[in-house]
């Protein structure tokens, strides 16, 4: 009988970026633009365990600031994952 080495690859990565655009309207008032990218893999276990491959993240903000005032934002976020795999009960 096979092992979960047999069935999963254990390696994992993670990489990262972000990128924003700052553009002040006045002395006093700015708005940003940014966002956030991150793509990997690994292997998740709960109650089973899955394998979290190609897995991406996007993360997205607008925001108005205003010099002593509250700032203003919104934000959204989108997440991809393209395999999972259960493993078969009774694997060690």
């Amino acid at each position: 009988m096979g092992t979960t080495r047999d069935l999963v690859d254990y390696n994992t990565f993670n990489v990262k970026t972000a990128l924003s655009l700052h553009y002040k309207i006045t002395d006093s008032v700015e708005t940003v633009v940014s966002s956030n990218y991150s793509t990997g893999s690994t292997v998740y276990q709960g109650d089973n365990r899955y394998r979290l491959d190609g897995v991406q993240f996007f993360q997205h903000k607008l925001e108005f600031k205003q010099e002593g005032k509250s700032e203003t934002w919104i934000a959204w976020q989108d997440q991809f994952i393209e395999d999972n795999l259960e493993l078969l009960p009774g694997l060690p």
